[in-house]
Formats: structure tokens, sequence, C-alpha cells
């Protein structure tokens, strides 16, 4: 009983990722709404990109365990990389099918927020390993 109190607890951290993550879009198209400076408004332009390409690879991480007895057994870090690049994809054919859009636009600037996000979140791997952690392996 102890060990599911522990997981739904780290489930919980990645949670709070998640919704910090919306969050900080929602706030980010509030200030895009008011007037700013050319590079800031820059910057708060690219930011719900970055911001999804950091913190949208938490929901597969969210259900790691049902994946893996859906589909194959990946490594923590398998499925964390498969993650990040699953939410990388999504977000890249996102832009790309704003320019069949009416009221967006195709920017490659979002495109490389996006990547940088991914990086970022990468780099996070040390500090996201014990919240995806099977409970019988040892981590690395």
């Amino acid at each position: 009983m102890a060990s599911v109190k522990i997981v739904n607890r780290k489930q919980d951290y990645l949670g709070f990722i998640l919704i910090l993550g919306i969050g900080l879009i929602i706030f980010t198209h509030y200030l895009r709404d008011t007037q700013a400076s050319n590079s800031i408004s820059f910057f708060l332009g690219i930011a719900p990109n970055f911001i999804s390409a950091f913190c949208c690879p938490v929901v597969f991480l969210l259900y790691i365990k049902h994946a893996q007895k859906l589909f194959c057994k990946l490594s923590d870090f398998q499925w964390f990389f498969s993650s990040i690049l699953i939410t990388l994809i999504g977000l890249f054919f996102w832009e790309l099918r704003q320019v069949y859009l009416d009221k967006f636009t195709f920017d490659t600037y979002d495109i490389v927020a996006s990547f940088i996000g991914s990086i970022c979140f990468l780099g996070c791997w040390p500090l996201i390993k014990p919240f995806i952690a099977q409970p019988n392996k040892q981590i690395n």
C-alpha cells in the first residue's frame, strides 16, 4: 500500500509541472494581449511553443506504466526521450498546419522555440528520473 502512495505522490509532482505549464501559457497569452515592446512581444510570441515543448512530455510520462503494458518494454530514459520526440513532432506538425488555417500564421521561430524547449526538458532528465523510475527497477 505504501508504494502506491509514493507513486501517486510522484505523479502529483509531474502533474504539477503540466498544470504550471498550462498556467504559464495562459499567462503568456494574457501578456501578449497587452501592448509590449517588439523584443518582449517576440519572446511572448514564441513562449507558448517553448513552454509546450518543455511541459507536454509530462503527459506521456504520467502514463508510462500503462503504455509499457500495451506497447513494449522501454527503459525509463527511452520512454522519457520518446515522450519528448512525440511532443516535438506534434508541435512541428501543428506549426505546419497553421499554413492552411486562416487566423494562424506559420512561424519558424516557433519551431526553433519548440526545439529549444525540448532540449531544455531533456536536460532535466536527472531531476525527472526519480519520478518515473519503475518501483522494481534500480535508478541509474
